[in-house]
Formats: structure tokens, sequence, C-alpha cells
């Protein structure tokens, strides 16, 4: 069974205008329009089983209908292999409620980002939201590392996440990109080793090149398409190193196309049984699937 933990996808007329404003602040380009017409289009090319779709509450107001749509989603999960996570936004003082719910839904998870949330993943506000999902039984994923829409004020850092974990002791917390997109000096520093999960999203794979839209700072004036993926050394150094039974495969589709990341993954010089588990078996598990 192969599963894809990290990919999105919307209703079709949010899509025709939320893909397009999306490729142009992050100056990236997508390999699918993001419905999931699409995506499934996309999982019957690459052989994948199922795919984990994550929504984010950019908004408090948000919630509820994001919920909604997640739980009519998974309805349908055995027959087209989309499996939806839930959402919460940190102003949301009723959080405790939206969170039973949504458990209640069927949901078996829900995605956080720092920046779209605006909130930083050591926050207190973001510190209570984790304690209640993992109170739940639920499984927290994060957005982790820089943002190619945001500058490199960082508010998901490898150093927060490790403060957050302390805090904690969380034992389904998922972090994406590898623990920190291109902070991933930082993750072997910090992370490596903790009884967490890092999902391969955005970081396998080619890139359709792009430039920084803000070509004033300085540390990014060279094309992000030479800086912005894991190079296979140090890919392989932390699957080593943080174990290959707490990494999931993930593509980000529509930014990253999953047969490209898959046959990337395949191709980087893990084993046969490291390989079984960052493809499957670990989601498999953690999501408790049959």
């Amino acid at each position: 069974m192969i599963i894809d933990f990290h990919t999105h996808s919307f209703p079709e007329e949010i899509a025709a205008r939320t893909i397009p404003k999306l490729a142009e602040k992050g100056n990236i380009k997508n390999y699918t329009n993001g419905t999931k017409e699409e995506l499934r289009m996309s999982m019957k090319k690459a052989d994948i089983n199922y795919s984990i779709i994550l929504p984010i509450a950019t908004k408090p107001t948000q919630t509820e209908k994001i919920n909604l749509l997640a739980a009519k989603t998974n309805e349908t999960s055995k027959n087209t292999g989309l499996i939806s996570f839930g959402s919460v936004h940190p102003d949301n003082e009723n959080y405790r409620q939206i969170l039973t719910e949504a458990k209640n839904s069927g949901i078996k998870g829900i995605k956080l980002h720092p920046y779209y949330q605006n909130t930083r993943a050591d926050d207190e506000k973001i510190i209570r939201l984790v304690d209640c999902i993992e109170n739940l039984g639920l499984i927290t994923i994060f957005h982790a590392g820089l943002d190619v829409s945001f500058d490199d004020d960082c508010f998901a850092s490898p150093e927060q996440f490790f403060n957050l974990y302390m805090k904690l002791k969380p034992e389904r917390l998922v972090l994406a990109h590898m623990g920190g997109w291109r902070l991933w000096d930082d993750v072997e520093k910090l992370l490596c080793g903790l009884p967490i999960y890092l999902d391969t999203s955005f970081t396998l794979g080619k890139m359709r090149t792009f430039f920084p839209i803000n070509s004033e700072q300085s540390d990014l004036l060279q094309p992000i398409v030479n800086c912005n993926r894991i190079s296979d050394e140090q890919f392989i150094r932390i699957v080593k190193r943080h174990g290959a039974d707490k990494i999931l495969f993930g593509s980000d589709s529509p930014w990253s196309d999953q047969s490209e990341a898959l046959e990337k993954l395949n191709n980087i010089g893990l084993t046969c049984d490291e390989l079984s588990l960052i493809k499957g078996k670990n989601a498999q598990k953690l999501l408790n699937l049959n």
C-alpha cells in the first residue's frame, strides 16, 4: 500500500481562483488544478492507494465548513482513496468543542500552519491546541520550516517544534517537509531521534524554476530552485538517524508531482524495508487503516 500523507485539494469553484493565487504568491507552478478529480487522476498514474488532504483554516470562521467538508470526504474514502484531515484556528476560543466534534465525525487528524494562521509554532495558543488534539487521540500535522509565500521570519522552526515537543511530548505529531523546509541542518541538530514523524513533502523530485519575488533580500538573490530541495546525502542521513519507522511519504500535490516524488524516493538509495515503511506501512499504522 502506498499512502501520500501530504496533499491539498479544494472544491472546484474554489480551486479555480485559489490555485492561481497561491502559485503567484509563492512564485511556483502547480502540477494539478487542485481539484479532487485531478488528484485522483494523479494517484492512479502513480499507483497511490490513499492521499491525505490537508486543509487549513486561515480564519476562525472557516473552521466549521472545512471540518464538515472533511467529514463528507471521508464517507467515501474506501472508494475514492481520499482521506481528509480537519483544521482549527488558534483564535477559535471554542477549540475543544470543535476538535471533539471533528473526532466524533471520524476525522483522524488536524492540520496547523503557523504562517497562514499567524501564530508561531511554540505559542501558547498552538500548544493548547496540540494538547487537546493529542488527548483526543488525533494526529497533529504541521507545516514545518520556511514557506515559499512568506519572508524568512520563521513561524515554524525546528527550535520552536523542539520547544513544543518538550512541553507536551505528543505521540502523534507529524512535521511536514522533513521537519523544516530549508532548515534541515537544524532538523538534524534538534529533532532527529525524537519520537515524532517527518513527512517528505516538497523535498523530493523536480521543481519548476522560480525566483524570489523580493530581490532585495540578499540571501535569496539566487534562484530558490538551487536550495529548495534537500540533498540526497542529507535526506538519507536524516532517515538513518531519525529512523525510517518515523518517516512518511508525502508529495505536497499540487505543488509537487506525485509520480516524480515517488520515483525520486525509490531511487534515492534506501533499502527495500526502509522504502516499504516510508511509502505506506508507517502511515497505515498511524492512521489505523486495514
